[in-house]
């Protein structure tokens, strides 16, 4: 063969083998998503790939990691800590792979062992970027040398507020595997603000569930004039528990009406301009910013009703003169009490007249349609009225001094459980004050285990006392991998409409890194028994009709979010039941006014399961007819049959909106 055919032939074979070979690099995640691509240069015959993308760089990349990360994540304001890495944000989907691999908790200030439930390789092969442990936070304020009750806090990275302990650590505290691979003790300081103002509890009573009112401010309202339907009705109205920047008025108490007050609201002027609007359905309004140690002649401020659009409802009465206290700038020299223990829930309060109230040895909670205000009858100087979620969260601190609380960010209509009421007094980070951080430690071991063990930090005074104690505990242990921000759904969407105790999520990733900040899940309410034949409010029962779980709480497969702090057990009257009669649900008791019923709630487990873009529902929760011998919960357990809560809907939320 001579020379030219030879190049031919080696000219064609090079263009066979040209046609085979790969014109550019595709990097995909585990479900075959193109998440980056590079073109082949021509020119230089090169493909190239940025560190970034496979966890090894630096600048934007966030992973910098040898796991090899999906993807790029944006890191604004968030740094690196230590070996406490920023892995992108949750809520923009930039954190992904979250499978959870131990569920806590750990041991308080000691060590714990953590065995996978798999074996992620003596070197973390089989994992993805890192590990992730979320944080939970036990403080324990001290007063006169004494500690007091301890309590849940917030950790947060920049948030501060009560009960919160702010930190610039990443949270939760993201590990790289390479860094876990090493076999070294990672320790993560929470350093940062820490928590700014302690604040001193006295008792926490728990709220009774209830149902917040129906919203019937869209429908015609009578108007009614103060003290309307008696011979000589009261042309003025008097202040109630003045303080120095507020005052008080409570319809409930002072005037006598027997006119009905729902959809309608106490509004006061100050001088004929707007000044303060009282909430929906309830009779009472609080008037602050006032100046401390002021006579306000009477009319200065002025009362009347009005609907949700600023119509009058009523005729405008004056407020007759007050005189506002000087300041207190008094410390409290002992933990705040409450004069009543008990708390009741006062379901109808637009009927008057005020002796109307259930129960006067007891604090109060007035319930309306996006509200609730609650009375403790017992003002002392100094001391705040808190309301709390079922976490400690703070929803809402009174002015100080005054025994009324209000709270506005109610729904319409739905059953609310977990509030918790306390008095408080708070003291200040000081200068001088000496502070020391918690902190966690990590290490994997040859075995495959993971040993963590936290360090209390604490708070005390210039001459060493305690002010307050700060315990880490480590809530459960998941994987993740970073990755570019994904499109989020719009918020408000609606991802299931149905009754069921499983909900398939329209348009949800197998990861949910699309939902925006979590997911509201609201169930069927009034729950009907598994017969069919009774039914009831969820509150009556003590749980939710409304459920929001945070982003960052929902892991892939095998997690669950609790909906129990502790074993329920409940016992319902006829009066809080329903039964199928003729065709239509009735009061049980209105039915059978002579009848018994022995209607009993009980459950050790109920649950949110999370897996590839599905929500289930499961535990063990019993709610049906049974007899008076049923006094445990496992009694009642195997006594009843199992009726599990149903998902009515699921929409997807934001932050804030």
């Amino acid at each position: 063969m001579s020379d030219t055919n030879t190049a031919i032939v080696k000219d064609e074979q090079a263009r066979n083998l040209l046609k085979k070979m790969p014109l550019a690099v595709e990097i995909a995640d585990d479900d075959g998503n193109v998440i980056h691509q590079s073109i082949g240069n021509h020119t230089t015959n090169r493909i190239r790939l940025y560190s970034s993308w496979l966890g090894n760089g630096s600048g934007s990349s966030t992973g910098g990691n040898t796991g090899g990360n999906t993807g790029t994540t944006t890191n604004p304001g968030h740094e690196t800590v230590g070996d406490d890495v920023y892995p992108g944000d949750v809520n923009k989907g930039e954190v992904t792979k979250r499978f959870k691999l131990w569920q806590g908790p750990s041991n308080t200030n000691a060590d714990t062992t953590v065995t996978f439930n798999q074996d992620l390789g003596e070197n973390l092969d089989g994992l993805g970027d890192g590990l992730q442990a979320q944080l939970s936070m036990v403080e324990t304020p001290y007063f006169n040398g004494k500690s007091t009750t301890p309590k849940k806090i917030q950790i947060t990275n920049g948030e501060a507020g009560l009960n919160k302990f702010s930190t610039t650590s990443p949270i939760p505290i993201s590990l790289k595997k390479g860094r876990l691979a090493s076999k070294d003790i990672l320790k993560v300081e929470l350093s940062g603000d820490g928590s700014k103002e302690t604040l001193i509890s006295g008792p926490i009573l728990q709220i009774p569930g209830f149902n917040s009112r129906e919203d019937v401010s869209s429908t015609k309202i009578t108007r009614y004039n103060f003290g309307d339907g008696y011979q000589n009705p009261e042309t003025s109205i008097a202040a109630t528990n003045i303080t120095s920047t507020s005052f008080i008025l409570d319809r409930n108490r002072i005037l006598y009406e027997k006119s009905n007050r729902t959809g309608t609201r106490l509004v006061v002027y100050k001088d004929n301009e707007k000044y303060a609007v009282g909430p929906m359905d309830i009779s009472i309004i609080e008037v602050d910013g006032l100046n401390p140690a002021t006579i306000y002649k009477r009319g200065q401020f002025t009362v009347r009703y009005e609907d949700i659009n600023g119509n009058p409802a009523s005729n405008t009465i004056p407020v007759v003169q007050i005189t506002t206290l000087a300041n207190d700038e008094s410390v409290p020299t002992k933990l705040p009490t409450f004069q009543y223990n008990g708390v009741v829930n006062w379901t109808n309060p637009g009927t008057f007249p005020a002796s109307g109230y259930p129960n006067v040895t007891n604090n109060i909670v007035t319930i309306g349609s996006t509200g609730i205000v609650i009375d403790t009858q017992d003002n002392t100087p100094g001391y705040s009225l808190v309301l709390l979620d079922k976490n400690n969260r703070v929803l809402a601190k009174g002015t100080p001094g005054v025994r009324y609380l209000f709270y506005n960010n109610l729904q319409p209509n739905q059953s609310y459980i977990g509030f918790k009421l306390t008095k408080v007094f708070s003291r200040d980070i000081k200068e001088g004050d000496i502070v020391t951080n918690p902190s966690v430690s990590f290490k994997f071991n040859d075995d495959g285990t993971m040993n963590i063990s936290t360090t209390q930090g604490s708070i005390k005074d210039k001459d060493d006392n305690l002010i307050s104690t700060f315990d880490l505990i480590v809530d459960y242990v998941n994987s993740y991998a970073s990755q570019k921000e994904v499109s989020q759904l719009t918020v408000g969407s609606y991802l299931f409409v149905g009754d069921s105790t499983s909900a398939s999520l329209v348009g949800v990733s197998k990861d949910f890194g699309n939902i925006g900040d979590g997911l509201e899940i609201h169930f069927v309410d009034p729950a009907t028994s598994a017969d069919s034949t009774y039914r009831a409010r969820l509150a009556y029962m003590d749980l939710p009709s409304v459920v929001r779980i945070p982003k960052q709480y929902i892991l892939n497969g095998i997690s669950n979010y609790s909906l129990l702090d502790s074993p329920l057990k409940t016992y319902l009257g006829g009066n809080d039941v329903e039964t199928y009669y003729q065709g239509t649900w009735k009061n049980y008791k209105a039915t059978y006014p002579n009848g018994s019923l022995y209607y009993y709630v009980g459950c050790t487990s109920l649950s949110f399961s999370f897996s590839n873009g599905t929500v289930e529902v499961e535990g063990n929760l019993a709610a049906g007819q049974g007899s008076s011998s049923l006094n445990t919960v496992d009694a009642i357990i195997a006594a009843i049959p199992k009726s599990l809560p149903h998902i009515a809907y699921v929409t997807n939320y934001k932050e804030g909106e």
